[in-house]
């Protein structure tokens, strides 16, 4: 059985710091074996237009999720009582919003894949939907109606 070697030398700095790679392969998979260099490339950003749009597009559709998920534990249990549940519903709003940014990602513009930049982008959303709901929430609880005048 014959084979072939495939030698390939890259020179260093130095000679003495070139290497040398062989590969020796049966002569009847030879014709078979095929080697290709893939460059690797950070994950090009989408532009500023598209993750705004995904941003807010998973901000809102969140949004609606955790407001529906949190009736529905206010009705049925006491859950909505305790120490966690604020945390809970703040790690669900991330965890939805980073699964809902890497789903939305490619049909609104993005590159190819969601994964990772839609997803953190929607993870984005999510967090801070969490919090500026919140703090809206906090402001008209506390919020003074307006006092009305006798003209």
């Amino acid at each position: 059985m014959s084979s072939v070697t495939i030698t390939k030398t890259t020179a260093g700095p130095s000679p003495d710091a070139s290497q040398t790679i062989a590969i020796t392969v049966p002569q009847e998979t030879a014709g078979q074996v095929a080697a290709r260099v893939v460059p690797t490339e950070p994950a090009a950003l989408p532009d500023p237009q598209t993750i705004l749009i995904v941003g807010a597009v998973t901000a809102v559709i969140v949004y609606a999720l955790i407001e529906a998920l949190k009736a529905a534990a206010k009705k049925g249990s006491k859950i909505a009582g305790k120490w966690w549940y604020s945390s809970v519903v703040r790690l669900l709003a991330l965890a939805l919003g980073g699964c809902i940014g890497w789903i939305l990602l490619e049909p609104l513009g993005g590159p190819s894949s969601g994964w990772p930049i839609g997803a953190a982008i929607g993870a984005a959303a999510g967090a801070l939907d969490a919090v500026i709901v919140k703090l809206i929430k906090r402001r008209l609880k506390n919020a003074q109606p307006p006092s009305k005048t006798n003209s």
